[in-house]
């Protein structure tokens, strides 16, 4: 799946993915290494709410 980083607030990613799911929040230390908002990440895998992200 890939998402868009739409917004950093609070130390939280807010990510809109490609599909018709809610918006993701996850933790800004969840993200690459490099990230801007408007960057596309790619949802490497999805366990018990835990979100793997790449560029």
């Amino acid at each position: 799946m890939y998402v868009v980083l739409e917004e950093i607030e609070n130390n939280t990613a807010c990510l809109i993915p490609d599909s018709e799911d809610d918006l993701i929040y996850v933790p800004v230390v969840s993200l690459p290494v490099y990230f801007e908002v408007g960057d596309i990440l790619i949802v490497k895998e999805k366990d018990n709410s835990q979100f793997i992200l790449e560029k």
